[in-house]
C-alpha cells in the first residue's frame, strides 16, 4: 500500500507567474516565469508594457527584469488578475 502511494506523488502544475521583488529607491523589479509557449509571452510581455509604459528593462543579477515604482503594487496586482497569472513577491 505504501508504495502505491508513493507511485502516485503530486507534481506541482507550473502557473504562469509574475514575480515582484522590492528594490531600493522605492522601486519594484518583476519578470514573468513559467509562462508556456512564445506567442503567450509575448501577448503578456505587450500588455505589461502597454499598461506599465514607464517600466524599464534592466538586467539583475544576469536576469532580465522590467522595474516600476513600488507604489504600482496594485495596478500590478490587477495586471496579474486580469491575464491569469499567480502573483509571487520575494
Amino acid at each position: 500500500m505504501q508504495n502505491q502511494i508513493e507511485s502516485h506523488k503530486v507534481v506541482p502544475t507550473r502557473v504562469p507567474t509574475l514575480v515582484a521583488r522590492m528594490m531600493e529607491n522605492d522601486s519594484m523589479a518583476v519578470r514573468f516565469e513559467q509562462i508556456g509557449d512564445q506567442s503567450r509571452f509575448r501577448l503578456l510581455l505587450q500588455r505589461f508594457r502597454f499598461d506599465f509604459l514607464l517600466a524599464e528593462c534592466r538586467e539583475i543579477n544576469n536576469q532580465k527584469w522590467w522595474v516600476v515604482t513600488s507604489n504600482q503594487i496594485d495596478e500590478i496586482t490587477e495586471f496579474c488578475r486580469r491575464n491569469g497569472l499567480r502573483l509571487e513577491k520575494r
